[in-house]
């Protein structure tokens, strides 16, 4: 029950991996959210690292990929934060 419960933090550890996210934080933040419940943030810690330590040694992936962190001032301009549903929806406007 609780390995189904985590297959999220494993694909999270996964993409970690992938894209050379530091690990730390999200521990911490995994750590910090489940607190009340340690074992569900224990399952979800382990379930994380299962998947930064499959990346490691899969060799299914060919390639990672280096991203560098957001500079902290964008320029300035209007900005808008839309779901995927929206997007989708402007395109077929659009299109």
């Amino acid at each position: 029950k609780e390995a189904e419960r985590s297959k999220n933090m494993f694909a999270l550890g996964l993409l970690s991996w992938m894209y050379h996210r530091p690990t730390e934080g999200t521990e911490a933040f995994l750590r910090t959210k489940f607190a009340k419940k340690p074992e569900i943030a224990e399952a979800n810690v382990a379930a994380f690292r299962a998947g930064w330590n499959f990346g490691e040694t899969t060799e299914d992936f060919a390639v990672s990929y280096e991203v560098a962190p957001a500079t902290k001032s964008f320029p300035t301009g209007t900005y808008r934060n839309i779901s995927g549903n929206l997007a989708l929806s402007y395109g077929l406007i659009a299109a």
